[in-house]
């Protein structure tokens, strides 16, 4: 009787052990898979943080790009309104110096061929208005 309590003690101890072992075994196996599941949501939340400072740093280039793009047809739209502006005085100089040259010549005319003539006198002032006109418009 002896004999068969410590045999039966003997396998209590033993499966007592080996429970205790299964029980480590898997407790580690959980707390592995713990570590997994924390590691794979931290290389998660990482990548995700990764791509919105990448999608911001596009989204910063872009805006750039179209700041510049913006200020180049800005610049352009300047340039062609100062060309406009010049190429219109330009145009007013010419015309004022065809007027004084067609108001040389008609004060000539007048003086030479009908000192009293009323037309040739009307024409030297309208002449002369409309030179003072253009000039004032300079």
């Amino acid at each position: 009787m002896c004999v068969v309590s410590f045999v039966v003690c003997i396998v209590a101890v033993v499966l007592f052990v080996l429970l205790l072992v299964v029980l480590c075994v898997l407790l580690l196996a959980v707390l592995c898979v713990i570590l997994l599941v924390v590691l794979c949501v931290l290389l998660l939340v990482v990548l995700c943080v990764l791509l919105l400072v990448v999608l911001c740093v596009l989204l910063l280039v872009v805006l750039c790009v179209l700041l510049l793009a913006v200020l180049c047809v800005m610049l352009l739209v300047v340039l062609c309104v100062l060309l406009l502006v010049v190429l219109c005085v330009l145009l007013l100089v010419v015309l004022c110096v065809l007027l004084l040259v067609v108001l040389c010549v008609l004060l000539y005319l007048c003086c030479v061929y009908c000192c009293t003539c009323v037309v040739c006198i009307v024409v030297v002032v309208l002449c002369v208005l409309l030179l003072v006109v253009l000039c004032v418009l300079l």
